[in-house]
């Protein structure tokens, strides 16, 4: 009796190992959005020319970013003169950011259409993903620039009141 139980059971291990692989998979539900692998929060960000953690080595060093310097500019007493040329800064910056954003997720796009079309070669894979890490750099870039920037425009004693007030 057992050994026909363990016959009738023995076909179904594979399958349940493999549902059990599956549910167990980081990419279960992961959704291909406008033809990329990023996720709709990347794709936000990217339009939206926000930093994704891109100036932390500034943000962390003591070089303020100007969106966060212009949410406190009432509590690191800014004058208007440092308001107007920080707020110039980060229009400046973001606009950059969004452009550089948008080249970034068709360059996603483009990644993600050659291996869905089974088109991908070694080489062309090598020469898109270099081209994105390119774009990723100078995004980065950006954003670190604007950090030093805003700094040249703050005083020491704003800049350590920046830090207080962010808990760094």
């Amino acid at each position: 009796m057992k050994a026909s139980i363990l016959a009738l059971a023995l076909p179904l291990l594979p399958a349940q190992e493999l549902n059990a692989q599956h549910e167990h998979s980081p990419y279960v539900g992961l959704e291909i959005v406008e033809g990329t692998t990023l996720t709709p929060e990347e794709l936000q960000q990217l339009r939206n020319g926000d930093g994704m953690r891109n100036a932390l080595p500034a943000e962390l060093n003591q070089h303020p970013g100007p969106k966060h310097v212009l949410e406190l500019a009432d509590e690191l007493g800014l004058d208007e003169e440092q308001r107007q040329r920080i707020g110039e800064l980060f229009d400046s910056m973001r606009a950059e950011a969004i452009r550089q954003g948008e080249e970034i997720i068709v360059a996603e796009q483009h990644l993600t259409q050659a291996f869905r079309a089974r088109a991908a070669t070694p080489d062309q894979v090598v020469t898109m993903t270099q081209h994105l890490a390119s774009m990723r750099g100078r995004l980065q870039a950006t954003h670190l620039v604007a950090h030093l920037a805003t700094r040249e425009l703050l005083t020491e004693a704003q800049v350590s009141m920046y830090d207080q007030l962010r808990g760094y």
